[in-house]
């Protein structure tokens, strides 16, 4: 992830030029995702406390959308130029994003009793949607959102599919709204998010595929060769992030180290040490 990025911000196919193309450094990033995707699917099965998971990765998601936005978005990674406005502030969408979140927070609250999250899920929302530029700088844009807006709505999507396949006593207009309120959550976030739709897929995959390591090792292969191989068209990426199978081959199925919170830390700050490093290039 980090050579990733790295390789987007300082390589000359979209960032300052300063390492080349940087295309090695962009196809060793391929290998994260599908392990976050991994990982995220293990903790939904193995958390103890599902709610303060979730609640962590909302928290996270709002947290990293300034640094995310400093570092990754394309126009900070170019030079300011005397046309271009220095301050502006918007709110895309914003009218469409509270019936989001009080439809959103209704599926939280009636069919997971996760009403603690709510504002959370709310706050993650909110922030989601302002687009901030300042002396030149974009510090939040809200048409490109953070990997943790796509693994939040992933175990959201995890949860209302085990609550569909498992709980019978849902009625039936609270199944149809279920479905209608992920679709929601799909087209708002999962268009926007990093990885975005096809995120959610490989997440998707991995947890129907959970019973067996062949069968996770052939999601996450084909997972790649499709969306970078052939949506993407780059073999190159897909075969860096085939590459991930053999990495989650490895997996014993015990539990590692306590260093969960070593990423949730690393992955904002390494973010914002690199949109410090926009900010001096690009005044």
């Amino acid at each position: 992830m980090l050579l990733d990025h790295v390789g987007l911000v300082f390589g000359k196919l979209d960032g300052w030029g300063i390492i080349g193309d940087a295309t090695y450094l962009r196809g060793f990033g391929r290998i994260a995702f599908p392990l976050f995707a991994f990982c995220l699917v293990n903790g939904f099965y193995k958390s103890k406390n599902l709610n303060l998971y979730i609640k962590r990765i909302l928290i996270f998601a709002t947290i990293s959308q300034i640094p995310f936005s400093l570092a990754l978005y394309t126009v900070n990674l170019m030079k300011l130029t005397d046309s271009e406005s220095l301050n502006l502030i918007s709110c895309n969408g914003f009218l469409i994003i509270i019936p989001i979140c009080l439809s959103l927070g209704y599926l939280v609250v009636q069919n997971f009793n996760y009403k603690s999250n709510c504002l959370y899920l709310f706050l993650a929302l909110i922030v989601s949607g302002i687009s901030l530029k300042v002396n030149g700088m974009w510090v939040l844009y809200s048409g490109s959102l953070n990997v943790f807006y796509t693994l939040a709505l992933g175990l959201l999507t995890l949860q209302a599919v085990e609550k569909l396949r498992f709980h019978t006593d849902m009625r039936f207009y609270q199944k149809v709204l279920t479905v209608a309120l992920i679709l929601l959550g799909l087209a708002y976030i999962g268009t926007r998010s990093d990885y975005g739709i096809p995120g959610i897929i490989l997440i998707l995959g991995l947890y129907f595929s959970k019973s067996s390591i062949t069968r996770e090792i052939m999601v996450v292969c084909i997972w790649g060769l499709v969306f970078y191989g052939i949506i993407i068209g780059n073999f190159y990426n897909a075969i860096f992030s085939c590459a991930s199978a053999l990495i989650i081959l490895m997996y014993n199925r015990k539990k590692g180290p306590s260093i969960k919170y070593l990423f949730y830390i690393f992955y904002p700050l390494h973010l914002f040490l690199l949109g410090l490093m926009n900010i001096i290039f690009r005044l």
